[in-house]
């Protein structure tokens, strides 16, 4: 079962029982998630973060300013009393090293005890623990959605058609009351597509706006385009997944990352080491190999992510042109093209079914 946000609700509400203060929880770009009635010290930052479920711009920089974002263990900012902030302890919610948010105390007269600040760690871990299933249960059936999504808006009308019917049995989308579509597109000109960056931005924002509602009473997608300049996505997934195995151990979710980019590129190197232009199965990989250069950033983006799903027939074509090769190099091949497969065993976990005689 999904983690709900008033489960993370109900850690902050108990934390906040238990020291006697305040707690307030932001997600990675600190925008509000959950916070506990008033205890304790206040300040005007954390009034206007509850009134608009968000930080002000320079507070975020203030804050990311001191290396929150990097940070494994609490940190403690400093003041800036000309603008309404005391000093607070931010303590990072993570789970096997992915950043999920943050967890505030206000502790102006540095009050906070070792066991009150090893308290909120371990809230914080909680937190994470309970995001984190909730994003990894939620992925298939939300890419499952959008795929409907895409069709229903596409231009085919047999599509469209399906994905109506689709959406309606499987009871994604309520149908029984009138449905409105809100279409947005940037002002600054109507040909101009909207950047990476702002796509991530709105597709952020419409889930939060989301999870406001009731369940199955809104859809939503931001168009684009999947493709992106060659080796962009590529090589920003080399470099996310080693910056975080550096920081987080070879234990964590970037682990996983780095293990689907060297399969990938071990798997794309053999096809040009091979060059076997007259087989069909290496002209299909191939074709997936310079598909996987040219793909946007979002689809590497997860751990392991979409990519192995979209260049799926990479694999297959490397695997059936290595067991016809063979040679004394095959098990090198096999087992470094093959390392994606280590995350694949979590990526699905079996669900525990009690039987009931």
């Amino acid at each position: 079962m999904p983690a709900r946000d008033d489960e993370v609700q109900a850690l902050v509400e108990q934390l906040s029982a238990q020291l006697d203060r305040s707690v307030l929880v932001d997600d990675a770009s600190l925008r509000l998630l959950a916070y506990s009635p008033t205890l304790g010290s206040e300040d005007e930052v954390r009034r206007t973060a509850i009134l608009t479920r968000e930080t002000p711009r320079l507070i975020r920089d203030l804050h990311f300013s001191q290396g929150i974002a990097n940070a494994i263990h609490p940190v403690r900012t400093a003041p800036r009393p000309d603008i309404g902030l005391e000093s607070r302890v931010c303590v990072p919610i993570r789970c096997q090293g992915a950043l999920f948010g943050y967890l505030w105390l206000i502790d102006a007269d540095q009050s906070l005890t070792p066991s009150d600040c090893d308290a909120a760690e371990r809230t914080a871990a909680e937190i994470g623990t309970a995001m984190y299933r909730r994003d990894e249960l939620e992925r298939p059936q939300r890419e499952h959605e959008l795929k409907l999504l895409e069709g229903l808006l596409g231009p085919d009308a047999t599509e469209r058609e399906d994905a109506a019917h689709e959406l309606a049995t499987q009871e994604l989308l309520l149908t029984h009351a009138g449905i409105a579509v809100l279409a947005m597109r940037p002002w600054r000109d109507a040909n101009t597509e909207l950047t990476a960056s702002e796509r991530a931005r709105l597709g952020l924002a419409l889930d939060q706006f989301r999870r406001a509602l009731p369940r199955r009473q809104s859809l939503s997608v931001v168009g684009g385009d999947h493709l992106t300049t060659p080796f962009s996505g590529y090589l920003g997934s080399w470099q996310s997944a080693l910056s975080g195995v550096r920081l987080h151990g070879l234990r964590s979710l970037p682990m996983q990352t780095l293990l689907v980019v060297v399969a990938l590129t071990v798997q794309s190197v053999f096809l040009i080491w091979s060059r076997s232009f007259d087989q069909p199965w290496w002209r299909l990989a191939a074709a997936y190999a310079g598909l996987m250069t040219i793909v946007h950033p979002v689809v590497w983006h997860g751990y392991p992510g979409a990519i192995t799903r979209v260049v799926l027939p990479l694999t297959f074509g490397f695997n059936i042109l290595l067991a016809r090769q063979g040679g004394r190099a095959f098990w090198i091949w096999f087992v470094l093209g093959n390392l994606h497969l280590i995350p694949a065993q979590g990526a699905m976990p079996i669900p525990f079914v009690p039987l009931v005689l």
